[in-house]
């Protein structure tokens, strides 16, 4: 490996002190090598190598008011980087705990030195596409360049930005917003935060009180908890909400959910679709359906108000009137389709709109 040290002099800055580190390494990758990278209070920009090779470059800033104070900053900061035979690690590690670092984070740490203090660390790697990346970022920004590589990444406070993910991806995030690209075979964990996804397939999102976007999905997993979700375009969409509202463009295949209060809007479903199952309780539901698809309905209606178009012929089955339990069966429309619908709902209301 090769490691290089820059240190710029000391400034004086609006009655301040500054310093600036840069620490550069390299390591030869092997397939079956992982890189593991920890960090802290600055951002983390991932790249793909041009060779087998892994490339680290840290950038350390730090301010303080006064030239003995930014001693106690530098000399409270290290890094390990360092390899094994499986592993690159790159780790920021804070001697005594973390430092306070910006102004917003000075209540969570007992190690205040003093408001005007500061620093920031921030982190450029190169590694190759055969190799998994684990990366732990809290407080600070990270840009994952387009890759292979299997990505697991956990963070906290930051804004992640993620342009084609073609990896198995995993992410864990609080009080995060999280873009990509696109995107496959991928888990997402998020409390919190915000997600947006232009393109993916094979995604499980377990999610909580979050603002869920997603505009060309093919298949998705979903365990929500008082979410906002907002899809412009899903193939298959599968799993459970509790307080969640669910808006939907445009279904084109499948869709079976589980809700639990909370809102389902589909916009429209097309002449030909697969399944839509349903089981909802206290969930106001709004299905747009083509005027000439055919389907077979099988609802289960407890004391769910629900308004069905006059022309579909529906047979209605008073299952308990003390419950104000209702069955509706039948076909609707002339065409030969495998299309079903099959509905078991407690309180709420549903709303068949054909268009």
């Amino acid at each position: 490996f090769a490691a290089v040290l820059l240190i710029n002099s000391t400034m004086i800055v609006a009655q301040n002190v500054t310093e600036s580190r840069t620490l550069q390494k390299s390591f030869e990758a092997r397939e079956g090598m992982s890189l593991d990278l920890t960090n802290k209070y600055g951002k983390v920009h991932l790249y793909p190598s041009e060779n087998d090779s892994i490339y680290i470059r840290i950038e350390l800033n730090a301010e303080a008011s006064n030239k003995s104070k930014l001693k106690k900053i530098i000399d409270g900061v290290s890094f390990n980087l360092a390899a094994s035979n499986n592993y690159v690690i790159a780790e920021t590690r804070f001697k005594g705990g973390p430092v306070n670092i910006i102004e917003s984070i000075r209540t969570l740490t007992n190690n205040l030195i003093s408001a005007s203090s500061k620093l920031v660390v921030d982190y450029y790697v190169s590694v190759p596409q055969f190799m998994d990346v684990n990366l732990d970022n809290r407080y600070g920004d990270i840009y994952i360049e387009s890759t292979r590589s299997n990505l697991h990444v956990v963070a906290s406070n930051g804004v992640i930005k993620g342009e084609d993910l073609w990896g198995n991806n995993s992410f864990d995030l609080n009080f995060c917003n999280l873009s990509i690209g696109s995107v496959t075979r991928t888990s997402i964990k998020i409390s919190y935060g915000e997600l947006n996804v232009e393109r993916g397939d094979n995604l499980d999102i377990r999610s909580t009180s979050s603002k869920i976007e997603l505009d060309d999905i093919e298949s998705i997993i979903t365990d929500s908890r008082r979410d906002r979700y907002y899809i412009n375009k899903v193939t298959n969409i599968e799993g459970s909400a509790y307080f969640t509202d669910y808006n939907i463009k445009l279904l084109r295949e499948k869709l079976n959910l589980s809700t639990r209060y909370g809102n389902l809007n589909i916009n429209q479903i097309p002449y030909i679709f697969d399944l839509i199952s349903l089981e909802s309780s206290y969930t106001d539901i709004k299905l747009s359906i083509d005027k000439e698809t055919a389907f077979e309905l099988d609802a289960r209606l407890s004391n769910c108000y629900s308004t069905i178009p006059e022309e579909w012929i529906i047979e209605e089955t008073t299952l308990n009137p003390e419950r104000n339990e209702y069955l509706y069966t039948g076909r609707v429309g002339k065409s030969i389709s495998d299309s079903k619908i099959i509905m078991q709902l407690n309180r709420g209301s549903s709303d068949f709109l054909v268009n």
